[in-house]
C-alpha cells in the first residue's frame, strides 16, 4: 500500500534549481517520491457520519512489555512507503505545458510557493477593530508626557505623526489577506509547485481511509476548491472501481479548464478518461444531492472570512453522506482553521431527517485527529 506526502519548506529550494526546458520540469515533477516519514505537510480531519468501532487488542501491554518486542512490528506503526504522480498525468501535463513560456512560469511559480507557504486566514473585522485600538492606545501613551506643553501647530504635527506611526505598526503587525485570482498563467504556476504535494498528501489520507474502513466504496465524490484536479487524480489511485460521479466546484474558471483538459489527455479533443467528471464554478444551489465522499482540500483558507468558512462548511457537511475530509497546509494557520472546522461541525452542527417511523441526529465524528503529518 502506497502512502506519500508532499514537500513544504523544502520544495521551495528545489524549484529554483528547475531548467527551462518543459521536458526537465515534468520530469521533476515526475522523479519526485516524497517520503511521510521525514516531512511534515498538513492539517487533516476526516469526519465521518457512522462510527466505526476500534478494539484495543487485550494483550497489548503484554506485547509491548514483552523481551522479544520489535518496534518494527508494532500493531500501531504506520508502514508508510512513496508515492509519484501518475506517469500518464505527467504526460497530459507537459502537452499542456509544451507551448508555455517556461521560464516566466518558472520565476512566478516561485513566488506563488512563497505566498502559499505563509498564508494566513483574513483578518476578523471585530478583532481589526482590538488591533486598531490597542496600537493608537499605545502611540498615544507615549507622547503623553510632551502634549500638554504643545502649541496648536505642533500639536497638529504630532497628531500627524502619530497618525504615521500607527499605520506602520498595523502594518506590520497585521497580515493583509487578499484574495488569489487565478487566471491561466497563475493555475499552471499552482500546477507546477502544488500538485506533487497534494496528489501525495490526499493519497496518504485516502489511503488512511482505506486500511480503518475497508468495506467504504465511494461511489460519488465532491470535490471543493478543486483546482486542477488533485482530489480527483488520488480518489481515482484507491478507488477507480467504484467511483462513478465526481462533482468539481472551484471558483476560478481558468482552474477548472485545466483540470479538464488534464483528464482529456492534455487537449480538449480527447474524451474524459475517468466517467462522470463535473465541473463548476459555485456551489450547487436548490438540490439536496448527497456525496459519499467530500472534500476541501486547500481552500478554507482562501475564503474571506470565519462566517463565510461556517457557510462553506455547513453546505459541505450537508451534502455528505459518508466522509467529510479536510485538507490545509501543515502551519499553525492551517492548524487552527481545521480546529475551527471541527469544533464547527462536531460542537454544533447537528442535522435531523426522517428514516421514516422516526428522526435520529446527524451529528458527526471525528475519524482521524487534527494532526500535521
Amino acid at each position: 500500500m502506497n502512502f506519500g506526502v508532499g514537500l513544504r519548506s523544502q520544495f521551495q529550494s528545489e524549484i529554483s534549481h528547475w531548467r527551462l526546458s518543459t521536458k526537465f520540469m515534468i520530469n521533476r515533477l515526475a522523479s519526485k517520491k516524497w517520503d511521510l516519514r521525514h516531512i511534515t505537510i498538513a492539517s487533516c480531519l476526516h469526519i465521518q457520519l457512522k462510527r466505526v468501532i476500534v478494539k484495543e487488542a487485550d494483550s497489548m501491554r503484554e506485547i509491548l512489555t514483552s523481551e522479544g518486542f520489535k518496534a518494527r512490528k508494532s500493531p500501531t506503526k504506520l508502514h508508510i512507503s512513496k508515492v509519484s504522480l501518475p506517469q500518464h498525468f505527467l504526460e497530459y501535463a507537459k502537452r499542456i505545458l509544451q507551448h508555455e513560456n517556461i521560464k516566466h512560469l518558472d520565476e512566478e511559480a516561485e513566488k506563488l510557493f512563497a505566498h502559499l507557504r505563509f498564508r494566513q486566514p483574513p483578518i476578523e473585522e471585530d478583532e481589526y477593530r482590538q488591533k486598531v485600538t490597542q496600537v493608537e492606545g499605545k502611540v498615544k501613551e507615549q507622547d503623553n508626557f510632551i502634549e500638554p506643553f504643545l502649541g496648536k501647530e505642533q500639536k497638529e504635527s504630532l497628531e500627524k505623526s502619530q497618525h504615521n506611526r500607527i499605520k506602520t505598526q498595523l502594518k506590520r503587525s497585521i497580515y493583509h489577506w487578499n484574495p488569489i485570482s487565478f487566471d491561466h498563467s497563475k493555475a499552471l504556476q499552482y500546477m507546477i509547485v502544488r500538485t506533487p504535494a497534494e496528489y501525495a498528501a490526499l493519497s496518504r489520507v485516502f489511503h488512511e481511509i482505506v486500511h480503518r474502513d475497508p468495506h467504504f466504496k465511494p461511489m460519488t465524490l465532491f470535490d471543493f476548491g478543486s483546482g486542477i484536479g488533485s482530489v480527483v487524480w488520488a480518489a481515482q489511485l484507491v478507488w477507480s472501481s467504484s467511483l462513478i460521479e465526481h462533482m468539481c466546484v472551484d471558483a476560478s474558471r481558468e482552474m477548472n479548464d485545466i483540470a479538464e483538459v488534464l483528464i482529456k489527455k492534455g487537449s480538449a479533443k480527447h474524451a474524459p478518461i475517468f466517467p462522470g467528471i463535473y465541473f463548476r464554478q459555485f456551489l450547487p444551489v436548490g438540490t439536496d444531492a448527497e456525496y459519499d465522499l467530500t472534500v476541501s482540500s486547500y481552500s478554507l483558507l482562501e475564503l474571506p472570512s470565519a462566517a463565510s468558512r461556517m457557510e462553506i462548511l455547513d453546505k459541505l457537511w450537508k451534502k455528505t453522506k459518508k466522509y467529510l475530509v479536510l485538507l490545509e497546509s501543515g502551519s499553525n494557520a492551517g492548524f487552527q482553521v481545521v480546529n475551527e472546522a471541527r469544533d464547527f461541525i462536531l460542537g454544533t452542527h447537528i442535522h435531523k431527517f426522517d428514516d421514516g417511523d422516526e428522526m435520529r441526529s446527524r451529528q458527526g465524528h471525528a475519524f482521524a485527529p487534527v494532526t500535521p503529518f
